[in-house]
C-alpha cells in the first residue's frame, strides 16, 4: 500500500492534527501545561525519594563499616595483650584441614563436657 508523503502507517492524516481539536495520540484530551508540570513535579519527587532513601543506606553501610572496623581493632589489641589466644584460622587455609581441625575441637569440647557430666568414680 502506498501512504501519502509524509504519513506513516497508523497515523492519522495531517489534517486531522491540524484541526482545532486539542488532543493525544490516545483520543484522549492533550496534557497541558499544568498536566506536565505536575507530572515532571511528581517525577523529581520520586527522584529526591529515591536518592534521599540511597544517601541513608550509603549512611547506614558508613556507619556498619566503622563499627565493624572499631571491633576489628578491639579484637586485634586483645590479641596482641594475650598471646595465649588461639588465633583465628586463615582463610587460606586448605578447607579440608581447615575442617578436620575444626571437627577435632568439636570432640575435644564434647570429650570435656562428656567429663564434666560423667559422676565422681573416687
Amino acid at each position: 500500500m502506498n501512504q501519502p508523503h509524509g504519513r506513516h502507517k497508523g497515523q492519522r492524516p495531517s489534517s486531522d492534527r491540524r484541526s482545532g481539536q486539542a488532543g493525544n495520540e490516545r483520543g484522549g484530551p492533550k496534557p497541558g501545561p499544568a498536566d506536565t508540570h505536575l507530572r515532571g513535579l511528581h517525577s523529581l519527587e520520586r527522584l529526591r525519594d529515591q536518592v534521599d532513601l540511597a544517601a541513608r543506606e550509603i549512611e547506614r553501610l558508613r556507619e556498619e563499616n566503622r563499627s565493624l572496623l572499631d571491633r576489628l581493632k578491639e579484637l586485634e589489641m586483645r590479641a596482641e595483650a594475650d598471646p595465649d589466644l588461639v588465633p583465628l584460622p586463615a582463610l587460606h587455609e586448605n578447607p579440608e584441614v581447615l575442617r578436620k581441625k575444626i571437627s577435632s575441637f568439636i570432640e575435644a569440647v564434647d570429650q570435656y563436657l562428656q567429663d564434666e557430666k560423667a559422676p565422681d568414680a573416687s
